[in-house]
């Protein structure tokens, strides 16, 4: 008798809370349709070349800490009616304010750069979130690059480390992309000396091929740093010596004194192979170092 009438309360207790989560979704409902009839907004959203976005500053404050601090602020901009955003696109100034009202939102690979820019700007972490997921699945050859630099500048630590993961295990793919001939030299350098979590997986005469492509898809330009990438990239202790001998010595690009050494380094290093732990570690350097690999 007992445990029934502490069931009956605890169902009564359930329904309780229901009733009181759909009277919250019927107020938030009733503010969203507020907006749209303008019923008691006291503040606009204005996005340059686009029509007024009406609000309630309330609503906007319970959705982000910028809009909460800029209008408890006591500043002019606290009592002002108009709120100015010239750097965002109108239709990510859109969801942000169909967020603050009902939740929703529509994250496409369309609008999902324009709208984490917006996020991150004005202080809508739930949204922000939920384009740094949306950023990491998209993640291919052609933007991880891009998405690596984006989260940088974001934030977002998955979306860069996993958008640099990405980089390191897919060498061979993303060397015949557009984002990899399109790198700074400091880029590319950064990128082939990565030594953190383990450096790329792939063989040397691929690496060696990525630096070959990267300087020929802008010759004149990039033909000055062709002796730098060579000497500090490419352990040609671990290229097979016929490939050293049909192609890298017959490369124009590795023709200079400084190239010649290296390669000469290389030879030497075949003809006394040395033990990892011996002192002939120190005279080569990294010429035959074996690159960690994640796969």
């Amino acid at each position: 008798m007992g445990f029934g009438l502490l069931s009956r309360k605890r169902r009564k207790s359930e329904e309780e809370i229901r009733q009181d989560e759909k009277a919250t979704r019927t107020q938030f409902n009733s503010f969203s349709d507020f907006r749209k009839d303008g019923i008691l907004t006291d503040v606009v959203i204005i996005v340059p070349g686009h029509p007024e976005i009406k609000a309630h500053k309330m609503v906007l404050a319970a959705a982000s800490p910028f809009f909460q601090a800029m209008f408890k602020s006591g500043l002019r901009e606290s009592s002002s009616d108009r709120v100015e955003m010239p750097e965002i696109d109108y239709e990510a100034a859109q969801i942000l304010v169909d967020f603050a009202y009902c939740g929703n939102y529509k994250i496409t690979e369309g609008n999902v750069r324009n709208l984490l820019a917006a996020a991150d700007c004005y202080q809508f972490e739930e949204i922000k979130k939920k384009c740094e997921s949306f950023l990491i699945d998209m993640i291919d050859a052609d933007n991880c690059f891009e998405l690596e630099k984006i989260g940088d500048a974001r934030g977002l630590s998955r979306l860069s480390s996993q958008a640099g993961r990405f980089s390191m295990q897919n060498f061979e793919e993303v060397i015949k992309s557009k984002s990899f001939t399109e790198l700074s030299f400091e880029e590319l350098e950064n990128y082939l000396c990565y030594e953190n979590d383990g450096p790329l997986c792939y063989s040397e005469v691929t690496f060696y091929n990525g630096i070959v492509t990267w300087i020929k898809s802008d010759l004149e330009k990039r033909s000055q740093y062709a002796t730098k990438l060579f000497v500090n990239c490419v352990r040609l202790g671990r290229i097979h010596k016929n490939f050293i001998w049909d192609v890298v010595e017959k490369e124009p690009l590795f023709s200079d004194a400084e190239c010649k050494e290296h390669i000469l380094l290389a030879w030497k290093f075949k003809a006394f192979y040395y033990d990892e732990d011996s002192d002939r570690e120190k005279e080569f350097g990294t010429i035959g170092k074996i690159r960690n690999e994640f796969c």
